[in-house]
């Protein structure tokens, strides 16, 4: 993926790019989770929350992140997870 490649060398550099080019994406996909499960109020930040939980996960474990063959579909999985936590909870 193209967007790894950019700043090897600069970490924050390059999850702020990572942030803004899938946060909307992702906050998109929680609220949809949240919805079809009818677990959802939309004033109600879950989905945020979740996505923000998804790329604090991935600070941590970028080590797992960066060497994975499919990065964006590792950080997905990892929302998924992250919305059925908050909706368990």
């Amino acid at each position: 993926m193209r967007l790894f490649s950019e700043f090897p060398d600069d970490t924050q550099a390059l999850f702020h790019k990572l942030y803004s080019n899938y946060y909307t994406k992702m906050l998109r996909y929680a609220t949809t989770i949240f919805n079809t499960r009818g677990a959802s109020n939309p004033s109600d930040g879950r989905a945020e929350e979740a996505v923000q939980e998804a790329f604090a996960y991935a600070w941590v474990n970028q080590d797992k992140l960066f060497s994975s063959p499919n990065p964006e579909g590792w950080l997905f999985k990892v929302l998924y997870y992250k919305v059925l936590e908050r909706i368990r909870d």
